[in-house]
């Protein structure tokens, strides 16, 4: 339908089971200010953490032999070396990396930011999620239960197109949240 905004949950975690590497790196920013620092570092401590560009053809494209085999490799990633490679994709907004990365767990509600404080937290459902041996399946199936169209996350009306009675004219209706 034309008009018609859909959300997604981003193309950052398409696989689910990286969702739990993902809010791993996030509680390390717990209780931290949300600002364009921290959204950089978690973008980094995600690729410390091999969750964001090891083993990716795409990701290691441009980037030096030795950093590739850092990626790809066993050893931990020093944040600095995570920090080098990072800046050495030279991405035009690097902070909006780190809030695309969020934006899934938030979407799922593992995930949120202290309204007034502006603070990450995990949520009871992303602490449940992070405890080992949690049927993750079950916790997304529990996530995707709630939410709803309008979706109370998108910031913009959810416009709906609607057949109108006569002429096959098309009115808009806007859902307020």
């Amino acid at each position: 339908m034309p008009g018609i905004k859909p959300w997604s949950l981003s193309t950052t975690v398409r696989n689910p089971y990286r969702l739990r590497g993902f809010l791993a790196a996030l509680a390390e920013l717990e209780g931290e200010v949300w600002n364009r620092a921290n959204q950089e570092r978690f973008q980094v401590i995600l690729i410390q953490k091999r969750q964001y560009g090891a083993h990716s053809s795409q990701f290691s494209s441009g980037l030096s032999a030795a950093d590739v085999a850092l990626l790809d490799g066993e050893d931990e990633i020093p944040f600095a070396d995570a920090r080098r490679i990072f800046l050495s994709k030279d991405y035009k907004d690097p902070p909006m990396r780190g809030r695309n990365s969020y934006k899934p767990l938030e979407k799922l509600g593992f995930a949120a930011i202290h309204p007034l404080l502006r603070q990450v937290q995990i949520t009871p459902l992303g602490r449940e999620l992070m405890t080992p041996g949690g049927d993750l399946g079950e916790m997304v199936l529990h996530s995707l239960v709630k939410w709803q169209l309008p979706n109370p996350l998108e910031t913009r009306s959810f416009p709906a197109r609607l057949p109108y009675t006569s002429r096959n004219a098309v009115r808009e209706q806007t859902y307020a949240h």
